[in-house]
């Protein structure tokens, strides 16, 4: 998925936009003030994202023998926590860091005479539990930072509250309230300080906008928001540290999501230049190499989408010399798939099926990771909290009568949220069990699925090693191999279909976008294009010239198309021509696939959609069927309110039809 600001950048700056902005106007005078801290936080950015250690050891250098007020302690103590968690992975350092600022700034007496201090402590130790996956805490110390603002504190200290908020949401894909989070940050920066770290923000709310519009399918104005990123460093970097190099770090970003948008428009040479621009800042020594890696692999995924398999190939071996400088969990999980994919392209089934393997392990690991976040909604969380502080504030205000009134109105309150959340779990649960069981009974016929159609081909492996050992001469052990590998490859289809039905399940990153009807299928086709050609068969492409557009998972829909290509293709006989169109009709997009093959018997049709159906039929040169293409294809088309059907005749030909609702494009 396309990053927000590349993790060290934008953590990293945090703490330095909330430290410019927390000076306390009515504090008493302590003999010392935050413009020496400020100063030395700022001067560690030269270090880069890549050198976080020499980070620490300057500052411990700098700050040697030197006396510090309160103040001074929380804000190094607040830095030095972010440092820890976010540049050098290390939690259990940056929870330590962030309780001592805790413990200096918690006080009654700290509190009221140094609030921007215990708002930033409270940051910190939020961020740090955050990052150990310990949300539920994390929000409730971000809720107490929010309080401040009761103070005299300028509405600048909650845009820390807000833009954290927003990086929540988008971490739950909910883009759009994500995107409102973002703006509201944006605003509340307006009474921040002109600096460098109030630059750096606002030019990180603009680029997280136009991912949360992106990752909402609204790619023109992802694009909006983009080019008033790199319109706002352009005009602001000349008055902001023109020499610093976080300018130059934050345009690879945006160029790398910038691109993201531009390929999924389809405008790949667009896309292509500014994927190489971000590779070529960011993967400068002392810049963001993670960032780069990404906006790699994207660029290796452009190269699969246009079936440029040689540029793909080149792309890949670079990033893996990357990967070995810098690993990086997240991308190099991408990498597996498209080195999976890449194998396959290369007709290397022993590879594919390895890299398959690991892309399948790194993306259950990632799945764990998002799917914790999702299990309390910070939201809701928040104004639980909200609540109850608003039960304390009055419980203070009011006499002791109206405080056992307002607490009983509450409690009432509360039973009734507590008893629709328990008849709420009650139904849930009934529902659990009953999906369970249904899950359960599935997975049995799965296993037996496997089991039978796996015995075959690993039996006759078995068998034709043996005919291999014995064999006298080339041509036997060349049948032997060939034999081989048509088995080892019939496999791998059925554990790659298993695989789709189970992904298809998964809508957790269900992306979807406007996609351009005609040039989805002439993509299908033209991928199809050399395994027609083992038959002799031809395609007709059949078009009307209108665009057509529609809603969807891009992925998903080339699945549901390239299968029943590839049914048209086995169940057509030699020398046959296969028909593709769409049309709109109905103000409804319409693909139809036609062959000219063996049809589908009456006593089979009603059974065609179902999952692992045994109205299963070889293909007229023998190719296997596994029974599940079809079940998966129904169940993609179905969420994206469409529909698919088809009209059959035996031994003269099939038609399959999808259709889904037509989208009309912004002029």
């Amino acid at each position: 998925m396309p990053r927000l600001v590349p993790q060290t950048f934008a953590t990293a700056i945090s703490l330095f936009v909330l430290l410019s902005c927390n000076t306390n106007k009515n504090a008493a005078p302590t003999g010392g003030n935050l413009a020496f801290v400020d100063s030395l936080i700022n001067k560690t950015q030269k270090f880069g994202p890549q050198n976080a250690g020499q980070a620490i050891a300057y500052i411990d250098s700098a700050l040697t023998g030197k006396p510090l007020t309160y103040e001074q302690r929380v804000a190094i103590y607040g830095h030095k926590s972010t440092i820890y968690s976010t540049l050098l992975h290390d939690n259990g350092k940056a929870e330590l860091y962030a309780d001592s600022a805790v413990y200096l700034a918690g006080s009654d007496e700290a509190r009221e005479r140094y609030p921007a201090q215990y708002e930033l402590a409270n940051y910190a130790k939020g961020d740090a539990l955050f990052r150990e996956g310990r949300y539920s805490e994390a929000y409730t110390w971000y809720y107490k930072a929010r309080l401040i603002k009761g103070t005299n504190l300028p509405s600048c200290t909650n845009s820390g509250f807000s833009y954290r908020i927003g990086m929540i949401l988008y971490k739950q894909a909910r883009f759009v309230e994500a995107a409102s989070s973002f703006q509201e940050s944006y605003a509340e920066t307006d009474d921040c300080p002109d600096i460098f770290s109030r630059y750096l923000r606002l030019q990180e709310l603009l680029n997280n906008i136009a991912l949360c519009y992106y990752k909402s399918g609204n790619t023109d104005s992802a694009l909006l928001y983009h080019k008033k990123a790199l319109a706002f460093i352009d005009a602001n970097r000349y008055t902001h540290e023109p020499k610093n190099r976080w300018h130059d770090i934050a345009k690879g970003v945006i160029y790398g999501n910038m691109g993201q948008v531009y390929k999924a428009q389809g405008k790949y040479g667009e896309a292509e230049k500014l994927f190489r621009q971000s590779i070529a800042i960011n993967l400068q020594k002392g810049n963001d190499t993670w960032d780069a890696q990404s906006a790699y692999v994207k660029l290796a995924d452009l190269f699969y989408m246009e079936n440029k398999i040689d540029s793909m190939g080149a792309a890949l071996q670079e990033i893996r010399k990357s990967f070995d400088a810098m690993p990086n969990f997240t991308w190099e999980t991408e990498w597996n798939k498209l080195m999976w994919r890449y194998s396959e392209k290369q007709n290397k089934p022993s590879d594919a099926y390895k890299y398959l393997t690991l892309y399948t392990r790194g993306k259950d690991s990632l799945d764990k990771i998002n799917k914790a976040i999702t299990t309390v909604d910070a939201s809701s969380f928040i104004k639980v909290l909200e609540k109850q502080h608003d039960i304390d504030v009055l419980t203070k205000k009011n006499d002791l009568k109206d405080h056992y009134l307002l607490l009983a109105e509450s409690c009432s309150l509360l039973l009734l949220v507590i008893g629709w959340l328990v008849w709420k779990n009650a139904r849930h649960s009934r529902k659990n069990v009953e999906r369970l069981t249904r899950l359960s009974e599935e997975k049995d016929r799965i296993l037996h699925v496997v089991a039978h159609d796996l015995r075959s081909p690993i039996a006759s492996i078995m068998m034709l090693s043996n005919v291999i050992k014995k064999a006298n001469n080339k041509e036997e052990t060349g049948k032997a191999l060939q034999f081989i590998t048509t088995a080892c490859s019939n496999s791998l289809t059925l554990i790659s279909e298993l695989l789709g039905a189970a992904e298809n399940h998964n809508n957790k990153n269900d992306t979807r976008e406007t996609i351009d009807a005609n040039r989805l299928v002439n993509d299908c086709v033209e991928l199809l294009q050399m395994k027609a050609s083992e038959k002799n068969q031809t395609f007709n492409i059949q078009f009307n010239g209108e665009a057509k557009f529609f809603t969807a998972n891009r992925e998903k829909i080339n699945r549901v198309i390239n299968n029943l290509l590839t049914n048209a293709i086995k169940f057509s006989h030699n020398s046959e021509q296969i028909t593709v169109s769409s049309l709109v009709k109905d103000k409804k997009i319409q693909i139809a696939v036609q062959d000219n093959g063996i049809g589908i018997p009456d006593n089979l049709k009603d059974r065609i959609f179902e999952k692992f159906t045994k109205a299963k039929r070889k293909g007229t040169m023998g190719e296997p069927t596994f029974g599940l293409g079809l079940s998966i294809c129904k169940e993609i088309v179905e969420c994206y309110n469409g529909s698919i059907w088809f009209e059959s005749k035996e031994n003269k030909g099939t038609t399959f039809y999808l259709e889904f609702p037509a989208v009309e494009l912004a002029s």
